[in-house]
């Protein structure tokens, strides 16, 4: 999920290389034996030694950061740290829909403009978070043009509206988002946010940061008082054309 003048991100090599690890352990594992053999019956074992010792260093290098891209989990494990929950004092709804369409939907398509929508009973400060499939999280409100969080109780909101600018357009990758609201009455900010008056609208967390940055969102949400504080998630596939 984007703004319109966003560009779509690729995965580095390392990171192809570690899925494929993952997926392949045991063939990978293979492989790197018959090269330490195929060496040693042809130029001997001074020169197996070496070769052995980079490709074992690559090889749990590689395993390493394997499990650093695994750990970041999916969406839908990542924002567990802040459970769903309506406060005796407030209590929050949030869903998606198609830009120009009035109700909800659970699945998209690649290029698809859609829209948030959140609705709580009171007035309050709303964090809406965003964790795609690959575990890359978006802060989309507060965002650049909304910097001030505080929204009105008892109506519909829609991130973001007419005259907002902007619009929100379904990039890669592929597979199921979900989506965090969280609402407060304290106008503490969750997370802290820096945004460039020339920079995007939304400001994102890569995915080796997302479940510390969701860390830090719990800790904060934990201080607010009992009752004072709500939090409603939704998902949505992402399908390609």
């Amino acid at each position: 999920m984007s703004s319109d003048s966003g560009a779509a991100s690729s995965d580095s090599t390392l990171q192809l290389i570690a899925k494929k690890i993952r997926s392949q352990f045991l063939l990978f594992s293979l492989a790197i034996a018959i090269v330490i053999v195929t060496v040693i019956q042809t130029a001997g074992v001074d020169a197996a030694l070496p070769i052995g010792a980079i490709l074992v260093v690559f090889f749990v290098g590689a395993l390493v950061y394997s499990f650093v891209e695994k750990d970041k989990g999916p969406a839908s494990r990542v924002l567990e740290s802040v459970p769903d929950s309506q406060g005796s004092e407030l209590s929050l709804e949030v869903w998606v829909k198609r830009a120009g369409v009035n109700h909800a939907e659970r699945s998209f398509r690649l290029g698809d403009e859609v829209r948030v929508c959140v609705r709580a009973t009171k007035d309050c400060y709303l964090t809406l978070l965003n964790v795609s499939s690959d575990g890359e999280m978006t802060i989309l409100f507060p965002n650049r043009h909304n910097q001030n969080n505080r929204i009105q109780g008892g109506i519909t909101h829609e991130i973001p509206s007419d005259g907002y600018g902007f619009n929100i357009v379904l990039e890669e990758p592929l597979g199921m988002d979900r989506l965090k609201a969280i609402a407060t009455l304290d106008p503490k900010p969750l997370l802290e946010t820096q945004f460039d008056a020339n920079g995007d609208f939304f400001q994102s967390v890569p995915s080796t940061a997302t479940a510390r940055a969701m860390r830090v969102v719990a800790a904060n949400v934990e201080k607010q008082q009992d009752g004072s504080w709500a939090a409603a998630s939704t998902e949505f596939e992402v399908k390609a054309r």
